[in-house]
């Protein structure tokens, strides 16, 4: 299946760590979230990060944070970012690729693939009321993507089929002892 956005594959500028410090992104910030304009790959994106004392979302952040969140999906609209996928995260299905939903703990539940009944419904973005996010598997650096005008019901999409040197437009990130687990929302001001 092809791939509907890809970045570039090649960085021109910030090529080293010190360059990189130097120049910094400006940061905006949105409830538990930070993030940078800044085209960077995986391992810029990291010391981006590491300059803040951020860390990489994982799944459960960016289905809590952005795609249950209407405004800040909109914010993000047209990007992506590189995630983190956590060391001993499975999906909980044999079957990798296709649609999932926000199950419990905010965890991907598998609901299919394009040969599945009900497709038509879930290409409209939405099954049984729950936002649909469209997974690609492959290596293990993810990049989320959230798009501009759905294709296929792809709004959301995570795709692992990416290498560390692809570049992105956004760096985006949480403070690292903010756990995913239990974070009060509506405790945290928008401010975008």
């Amino acid at each position: 299946m092809r791939r509907i956005h890809r970045f570039g594959k090649s960085m021109d500028t910030l090529k080293t760590s010190s360059e990189l410090s130097k120049r910094l992104p400006m940061i905006h910030e949105a409830g538990n979230l930070k993030w940078f304009d800044s085209r960077a790959d995986y391992h810029h994106s990291k010391i981006i990060l590491e300059k803040y004392s951020l860390r990489f979302l994982h799944r459960e952040d960016v289905v809590r944070e952005i795609v249950l969140n209407e405004k800040l999906a909109e914010a993000f609209s047209g990007k992506g970012f590189y995630i983190e996928r956590r060391e001993n995260e499975i999906l909980n299905t044999d079957r990798p690729i296709g649609f999932f939903i926000p199950g419990k703990n905010n965890n991907l539940e598998y609901i299919g693939n394009e040969y599945n009944e009900g497709v038509e419904s879930w290409k409209r973005g939405v099954f049984n009321g729950k936002p649909v996010i469209y997974l690609y598997s492959g290596s293990s650096f993810e990049i989320f993507f959230v798009y501009k005008c759905p294709v296929d019901g792809r709004r959301f999409v995570l795709d692992s089929s990416y290498n560390s040197d692809n570049i992105v437009p956004l760096v985006v990130g949480m403070e690292k002892e903010l756990r995913s687990e239990g974070i009060n929302k509506s405790s945290v001001p928008l401010r975008i």
